[in-house]
């Protein structure tokens, strides 16, 4: 779960891949972020918030990750749940 007051850049998963060769493995969104809500590093794979979320717009995203070393590609499915902000004024 990631808080509407998360900032832009706030790391809140890590997608992990590895590869046996030792090769450099790469990541990316491929699907489930259509607001571009979310950024994913190309080289660690920290899923970070890109822009201010509000979960009366969207609740919840179900992100396809793709892990790559340029030969073999796997995917994952990462679902992201906007908790809401609790300010008391």
């Amino acid at each position: 779960a990631v808080s509407e007051l998360a900032g832009p850049f706030e790391v809140f998963a890590i997608s992990q891949a590895t590869d046996q060769d030792e090769s450099p493995v790469y990541h990316r969104i491929v699907s489930g972020d259509c607001n571009n809500d979310f950024g994913i590093s190309l080289l660690t794979g920290q899923l970070y918030v890109k822009k201010t979320l509000q979960r009366r717009r969207q609740a919840v995203y179900e992100l396809e990750i793709e892990a790559s070393d340029g030969v073999f590609t796997a995917t994952q499915t990462v679902t992201v749940i906007v908790d809401e902000s609790e300010l008391n004024g």
